[in-house]
C-alpha cells in the first residue's frame, strides 16, 4: 500500500462524517485544521459531574493537544474568557457572540450532558457552522 493510500486509510478510520459534523477519534492525530478559520472550543463549565476547576484543566489539556498538532491555529476559548461568577444567561449571550464570530465549533466528548454546550451546538446547527465532535477528551 502506498503512502497516500495509507494516509487515506487512516483518515477513514479516524473520521466519521455525520451530516455537517465530523466525529474525530483522538487515538491518533487530530485532523489538520485550517489556519484561515476561527475555531470555537466548547467545553462544559459546571455540568458533567466535574467542578469548574476540573473542567478548566480538561479544556486546557484539549486546547494544548489541538495547538500542538496545529500550530498557528486561532481558537476562541470561552471557558477561559468568561468570569466564573457570571450568571448563566449572560454567559451564554457572550458565548453566542463569540460562536457567531467563529467558522467552526469543536465539541468534546460528553458535550451532550452540558446545558451550555447543548445550547452552543444547537446555535451552531442553526447558523450552519461546521461542527467537529471529538470522541475522546
Amino acid at each position: 500500500m502506498g503512502e497516500v493510500e495509507t494516509a487515506l486509510s487512516r483518515i477513514g478510520e479516524a473520521f466519521i462524517n455525520v451530516g455537517h459534523a465530523w466525529e474525530v477519534t483522538f487515538a491518533g492525530r487530530i485532523q489538520k485544521l485550517d489556519e484561515n478559520k476561527i475555531y470555537y472550543l466548547a467545553h462544559p463549565c459546571t455540568t458533567g459531574g466535574k467542578s469548574i476547576k476540573e473542567n478548566k484543566i480538561r479544556e486546557e489539556f484539549l486546547y494544548q493537544r489541538i495547538i500542538n498538532e496545529n500550530p498557528g491555529i486561532r481558537i476562541i476559548r470561552p471557558l477561559q474568557i468568561i468570569p466564573e461568577d457570571m450568571p448563566h444567561e449572560e454567559a451564554m449571550i457572550r458565548c453566542f457572540n463569540m460562536l457567531d464570530a467563529a467558522d467552526t465549533i469543536i465539541l468534546p466528548m460528553g458535550w451532550e450532558k452540558s446545558n451550555g454546550c447543548s445550547m452552543e451546538h444547537k446555535r451552531a446547527e442553526k447558523k450552519r457552522k461546521e461542527r467537529i465532535l471529538l470522541r475522546t477528551n
